[in-house]
């Protein structure tokens, strides 16, 4: 059992707990729907071969890029790590 990968919702919790003022996006908003930019780059993705394919578990790394220039610029995220989970 030692080969089998912890079950990733526990170990991001523990993340969480270790890392004070982590945010987490896990639960969305029902009532809010994804803004047009999200639909339009959703649909595309829908195309690309790879959006299909499984990832490393460290996340896509042009996914994880784009995360945290967003996170820098709009919401003045400089100091912090960016990460991406699955679920």
């Amino acid at each position: 059992m030692d080969a089998v990968q912890a079950p990733m919702i526990p170990v991001i919790g523990e993340i969480i707990r270790r890392t004070p003022g982590t945010i987490s996006l896990g639960q969305g908003v029902v009532h809010y729907g994804p803004p047009p930019a999200a639909l339009d780059a959703a649909r595309a993705a829908l195309a690309d071969r790879a959006t299909h394919e499984y990832s490393d578990d460290a996340g896509v790394v042009p996914l994880i890029e784009r995360v945290t220039a967003k996170l820098r610029a709009e919401n003045g995220n400089r100091n912090r790590k960016s990460g991406l989970t699955t679920g």
